[in-house]
């Protein structure tokens, strides 16, 4: 890391970054643009060293502290003209201006300034004052030779075109402190009516969330006490859709009982059925008669077959003491089935 500048990171430069967040604190702290210097910093009791009387010094002395303004005669007035770029290098660029104008040597210089205005050209106007330590102490010593005022702080000014300035050498803080611990109050005051304003718009937040919470349970209650509803609705539904399945397929079945019922009146004793098969119209028997062609004539008989066949051979059965037959037919079409 460059020694020179210890505010950079893996080579990149941090330090114009962070004179550029000081610039911005000190436009909103002293500038003019913001307002809060007008709004919060104490007046000044400005003190010119012409006015300097027994009230004066007696005011002076029970206020404990003074802002006395140095005669222009006392102190040398120039004009430094700067890129508005360079606001960020004000302090280093305004005292290297005033060394070179300085007719005193360095230890004997003390200053303040002023930012008049920025130019439509982009440039920075800055009004600057130069005077010497020894007339600023004679200036100082006015005030503190008084009886009483030994002790008081006594803080330098000057006066350029209508508009006071510091000088910074020889300042006093108290002003500077005032203002901002009136700024601190301001800050602190509007926080706690910010959070106040907070809360109360959170109040009805969470009273509308808890409300939405307490619906909320009652909707999960309902839900569960409609789940058994829901499930004894939807085991309706899918017997429903059972039982018209079974329609739908028991309606396209021919109806047994006429025709079973003509098998029987023509079937004799003698005739034992081992078997009934229907596919369509197409009728299989299957079973023992002691004549199993008289069995397959009465059938044709009826007039209810047609189409009588006997895919195998009868075959006789000693033992049983009959024929077993096999016989296919076809169920008229006429007949109801």
């Amino acid at each position: 890391m460059n020694p020179q500048n210890q505010l950079s990171l893996f080579g990149v430069d941090l330090s114009i970054g962070v004179r550029r967040i000081k610039l911005g604190v000190r436009q909103l702290l002293w500038g003019d643009e913001a307002g809060l210097r007008q709004w919060f910093c104490p007046p000044l009791a400005l003190t010119y060293s012409g006015d300097v009387s027994e009230s004066v010094v007696a005011e002076i002395a029970e206020r404990g502290w003074a802002q006395l303004v140095i005669p222009g005669s006392q102190t040398l007035e120039t004009v430094a003209t700067l890129p508005v770029q360079a606001e960020i290098y004000l302090d280093e660029a305004i005292e290297s201006h005033v060394l070179s104008s300085s007719p005193f040597s360095p230890e004997r210089t003390c200053w303040g300034y002023n930012l008049r205005e920025r130019s439509a050209t982009g440039d920075l106007l800055v009004d600057i004052v130069i005077l010497s330590k020894e007339a600023a102490s004679r200036a100082i010593a006015l005030i503190q030779d008084n009886p009483g005022c030994r002790n008081v702080a006594v803080s330098l000014w000057a006066e350029v075109h209508g508009s006071p300035v510091e000088i910074r050498q020889m300042n006093d803080e108290r002003w500077r402190t005032e203002y901002l611990a009136n700024l601190r109050g301001f800050t602190g005051r509007l926080l706690l009516g910010v959070l106040g304003l907070l809360f109360l718009c959170s109040v009805p937040v969470f009273w509308f969330a808890q409300e939405a919470e307490h619906y909320s349970s009652l909707r999960r209650d309902v839900e569960l006490r409609a789940a058994e509803v829901s499930r004894v609705r939807q085991t309706l539904v899918d017997t429903r859709d059972k039982l018209e399945s079974a329609h739908t397929f028991l309606s396209a079945q021919p109806t047994y009982r006429r025709w079973l019922h003509k098998i029987a009146e023509v079937t004799p004793d003698n005739v034992y059925l081992s078997r009934l098969s229907l596919e369509g119209t197409r009728l299989t028997l299957s079973g023992l008669a002691e004549n199993a062609a008289d069995y397959q004539s009465s059938l044709a008989e009826t007039g209810l077959f047609s189409e009588i066949t006997a895919p195998s051979a009868f075959t006789l059965d000693a033992r049983a003491g009959g024929e077993r037959f096999s016989l296919i037919m076809v169920i008229n079409s006429g007949e109801d089935r």
